[in-house]
């Protein structure tokens, strides 16, 4: 009898073990249905928007390249951490492909595919939309300067009669080879060092783009019209009287949240010439 419970439950654990595995392999990253699908969805999703995907692992290291024993540690992933996948490489690793991702700080870098996983609907266009504004519009500005590879420009700036107006800014620091600027103040925290608070900031170049959107892009009623619907599947409301190119986020409840958000972008003869956004003081 005790031979025979013995081998009853050393069947159990193997179907046990064999169903952890199995499951494991079915939940697998799937890269090429999923770079497939991006291409079907193309006619009806920008084939650029970057994919929503976690981290199914805790410490999992964001590297420089797509290869193990070369480049640089950048930073690393925790268990349940969204990072936003641009592509996948041909270079494979332990039989899984690299995911080019930038994450929720701004880091760019690479992912083995075999410790991330698919958010729920993350191919449908809100997902797709919400990964490509979140993926390139940063309110603070460490994040903001490690999306442009950690490239600020030479010091602070003086704010120009020009320059578009963001309420407590001080100065202007470039960021990226002068691919936009960000408008900034000095405060000082309870450790009495120098720390940078971004209020707003304006994109002048189209190096990269910015909520789906870049300088120089031809934009007529029917997309702006559907820019407008994708804001608002994510939160963003239009501000009356701002001609549909301003949304904010949580301006109505003011004082609810540390701060609230604000988007826009102006348009010239039907093509975009400037994208910002800024940071409102929940007191203001």
């Amino acid at each position: 009898m005790k031979k025979l419970m013995t081998a009853v439950f050393l069947a159990l654990l193997v179907s046990v073990v064999s169903f952890v595995f199995s499951s494991s392999a079915f939940a697998a990253l799937d890269c090429v249905s999923l770079e497939n699908s991006r291409k079907a969805m193309s006619d009806s999703i920008p084939y650029d928007w970057p994919i929503a995907l976690y981290s199914t692992g805790s410490d999992v290291n964001v590297r420089s390249g797509p290869v193990v024993d070369q480049g640089e540690i950048l930073d690393s992933l925790q268990a349940g951490d969204w990072v936003y996948a641009e592509e996948f490489t041909k270079e494979h690793y332990n039989g899984y492909p690299w995911a080019k991702v930038i994450t929720e700080e701004g880091v760019r870098g690479y992912v083995n595919a075999r410790y991330l996983g698919l958010i729920k609907d993350a191919m449908t266009r809100k997902e797709r939309f919400e990964a490509a504004f979140r993926s390139s519009v940063f309110f603070d500005f460490d994040s903001l300067v490690g999306s442009y590879e950690n490239i600020h420009g030479n010091g602070f700036g003086d704010l120009e009669a020009t320059d578009r107006k963001f309420a407590g800014a001080e100065f202007k620091i470039a960021v990226g080879e002068y691919d936009m600027w960000a408008y900034c103040s000095r405060d000082l925290g309870e450790s009495e060092e120098l720390n940078i608070r971004m209020w707003g900031a304006s994109v002048v170049s189209s190096k990269q783009p910015a909520a789906g959107l870049r300088i120089g892009q031809k934009m007529d009623d029917r997309e702006l019209v559907q820019f407008h619907r994708d804001m608002e599947s994510i939160g963003w409301h239009a501000t009356p009287g701002e001609n549909g190119l301003y949304w904010y986020r949580n301006r109505e409840y003011p004082g609810e949240l540390p701060d609230s958000k604000g988007f826009g972008f102006s348009c010239s003869n039907g093509v975009i010439d400037g994208i910002y956004w800024c940071n409102y003081p929940a007191d203001n």
